[in-house]
């Protein structure tokens, strides 16, 4: 059978990062102190209270319930979910309409359907950021359908971070509002002492807008875009 784009990525990794690793968790940090605490999920706002990164700690026994149908949170029963949480004003649906942009999930629905409070917190508006359609709802949906496969396939808890990369030197919005539209959304994934980096390209009409990247790699991004965040390891 034919592999798909991401399975090759993660292949890729298999072969030639994770023998070298020995990384137990990821660490964010920033001088903002716009910090946001849901069960299971903690999101880091830009100090102008954009959407910049979210963290969330994923047993396998809550990945368990995920792929049990008679245990998960339908989606489809959750009405209007999209909430203004914790600072209010800057969030609209409004604004969203015609752009070719969906609100973009961080950590996505899924992975925080084992209990309906972590779904509904999902739908946070600081767990989102202009997303193109087409990246969103195939390439980036892949890829977050292989990181929970990655949770089955090793049986073990992990740290899954998903971020936006803002360009600030020249930032733009969606019309008529203070939402600031991301240039990459990235994904990281440590499970046990395995470590996966992924970086994908929010420019409209790209046939291949993910690509694996290092942890070196996506703080130069930070700090060429004048974000302040810095991603750390954290080793036993």
């Amino acid at each position: 059978m034919k592999k798909s784009k991401i399975e090759k990525v993660i292949l890729f990794i298999a072969i030639y990062f994770l023998p070298f690793v020995t990384i137990n968790a990821q660490n964010v940090t920033t001088k903002s102190t716009l910090v946001i605490k849901h069960p299971d999920m903690v999101l880091y706002l830009e100090s102008d209270t954009n959407t910049m990164v979210s963290v969330q700690d994923l047993t396998y026994q809550n990945y368990l319930i995920i792929n049990d149908k008679k245990k998960s949170v339908d989606r489809k029963k959750l009405k209007n979910p999209w909430f203004d949480d914790t600072y209010k004003g800057k969030f609209k649906e409004k604004y969203y309409t015609n752009t070719k942009k969906d609100k973009g999930h961080l950590t996505p629905f899924k992975a925080t359907s084992y209990s309906k409070e972590t779904a509904i917190n999902s739908f946070s508006s600081y767990n989102q950021a202009p997303q193109d359609s087409d990246f969103n709802e195939h390439p980036w949906e892949q890829l977050e359908q292989h990181v929970l496969d990655s949770i089955g396939k090793y049986k073990k808890d992990c740290r899954i971070l998903t971020g936006v990369i803002y360009n600030n030197n020249k930032p733009t919005y969606l019309p008529g509002s203070k939402i600031k539209i991301p240039i990459y959304y990235y994904k990281i994934l440590t499970i046990g002492d395995i470590r996966y980096y992924w970086l994908g390209d929010n420019t409209p009409g790209l046939d291949d807008p993910i690509s694996i990247t290092t942890l070196d790699e996506l703080n130069k991004l930070f700090i060429d875009n004048k974000m302040d965040l810095k991603i750390s390891l954290n080793i036993k």
